[in-house]
């Protein structure tokens, strides 16, 4: 049995393009151990993930922790350890394992040159054209091949969550579109140089009102975790359906606001979606591992960053951030 050791400690997106890899390592090696070090943003989730072997939470503020974190670095040995995230903390724990092999992905094209004689393979961000040409070419320095197959990495049934997932009946009932309206939409509560995509309480219902006559389908609205005003302004609009659910009527189609929602129960309703629009996050990268279509809301600023995180992503389409009256006429016209 080979044992692999990766360092992910920064968020569940990334993580969720990094199981590609996962996927696709054991599926060319059935018997492999994995080990992820996670941070305290993709721990919960990392270890519920099914094809993780062993989540292990890097200490980042408790220095004692972290002292007996990097003596059990000492006493690991792997037959692959990767560097996934790039970060110095993952640099030098894994260079203090013994590893048959060590993979870095970096940004930095100066960490090539002062950790060369410390890891087998370095890949720089800058010389490649997609975050999915860098896996591949990490499986093809493993001796792996990679297959379409690889990107399904989720499986809702094997989540150990899945039969809490049963109150949302919603999900069962017909073919529907989700909404993920999150705080990236809401202005200076994410990147404050991004363009401004925040609606009105009008302009949100409208647009999710055309959204259902357009394509004559329910609607889900999902929030996460995060609250904001808009939401709760549109929340007396509707009528109390459930826990945390909402339901307003328009035509014959129903729209659901769930609100609240974990980051397991958003992977079990875009699971039965027909298609997810959000704006660019660990939710696009969901959709792609089920293999549901995706309207990806990003920033024009970005465009080349978000190209090389997306290459992969099936059933996709991107739109650039913009005032939301035209930013909704764009998916209106293309649902």
């Amino acid at each position: 049995m080979n044992n692999y050791l990766l360092f992910r400690t920064d968020r569940i997106g990334d993580f969720l393009l990094s199981s590609i890899l996962l996927s696709s390592i054991k599926r060319n090696d059935p018997d492999s151990f994995i080990t992820i070090i996670c941070s305290s943003k993709n721990f919960n989730y990392i270890k519920n993930f099914h094809l993780v072997d062993e989540a292990i939470l890097y200490p980042e503020k408790n220095f004692i922790k972290k002292i007996a974190f990097y003596i059990n670095m000492l006493k690991k040995s792997v037959f692959c350890s990767i560097v996934c995230d790039g970060k110095k903390r993952s640099i030098y724990s894994s260079i203090l394992t013994r590893s048959k092999l060590r993979i870095l992905f970096t940004t930095k094209t100066i960490y090539k040159i002062l950790f060369k004689i410390f890891f087998s393979k370095i890949y720089i961000d800058n010389n490649s054209e997609s975050k999915i040409y860098e896996i591949k070419e990490a499986l093809t320095f493993l001796n792996f091949n990679f297959v379409e197959s690889d990107l399904n990495t989720i499986n809702i049934k094997k989540n150990k969550n899945y039969h809490n997932f049963r109150k949302f009946d919603v999900a069962d009932r017909e073919d529907y579109l989700i909404f993920h309206f999150d705080e990236k939409w809401i202005f200076n509560n994410y990147i404050k140089t991004y363009k401004n995509i925040e609606p009105t309480l009008n302009e949100f219902t409208l647009f999710i009102n055309n959204l259902v006559i357009s394509s004559k389908k329910n609607l889900i609205i999902t929030t996460g975790l995060s609250e904001n005003s808009l939401i709760n302004n549109f929340t007396s609009k509707c009528e109390p359906f459930a826990e945390n659910i909402f339901i307003k009527k328009t035509g014959s189609n129903s729209i659901f606001l769930i609100t609240k929602t974990s980051f397991f129960e958003l992977e079990y309703l875009i699971s039965k979606a027909r298609l997810l629009i959000a704006s660019h996050g660990a939710v696009t990268h969901v959709a792609s591992s089920l293999n549901v279509a995706v309207f990806d809301i990003i920033d024009e600023s970005e465009k080349l960053f978000f190209n090389k995180w997306s290459l992969h992503v099936r059933k996709y389409r991107r739109f650039f951030r913009k005032k939301f009256n035209l930013l909704v006429s764009e998916i209106i016209e293309n649902i």
